[in-house]
């Protein structure tokens, strides 16, 4: 996930909408694919809140992304330590559907 697109879209909210339940969160998370220009990544929860990974994580979905393209959802796993509001990721690996 492209971590500032997500936050960003996240954050430009109608005052009206209540909840996630009022969004379409799976559009933003299609919109916010990674992209060849994308440095800052996230892992995106089942209830929608991002997790950006720290530079070593995005150094390694880059190389990810080269390995398995960019086309359609990526799934991964992510082993590594939560500090903040960030992980600091020791191993992601494509992840089956």
């Amino acid at each position: 996930m492209d971590a500032n697109c997500y936050r960003f879209a996240v954050q430009n909210v109608n005052p009206t909408d209540t909840s996630m339940v009022d969004r379409d969160m799976q559009g933003n998370v299609d919109s916010c694919r990674p992209k060849q220009k994308t440095k800052r990544f996230a892992i995106v929860e089942q209830d929608w809140s991002a997790l950006p990974l720290d530079r070593a994580g995005d150094a390694k979905v880059l190389k990810l992304i080269s390995q398995a393209g960019t086309k359609g959802p990526i799934r991964v796993t992510v082993t590594g330590e939560q500090h903040g509001k960030t992980i600091d990721v020791r191993t992601i690996v494509l992840s089956r559907r």
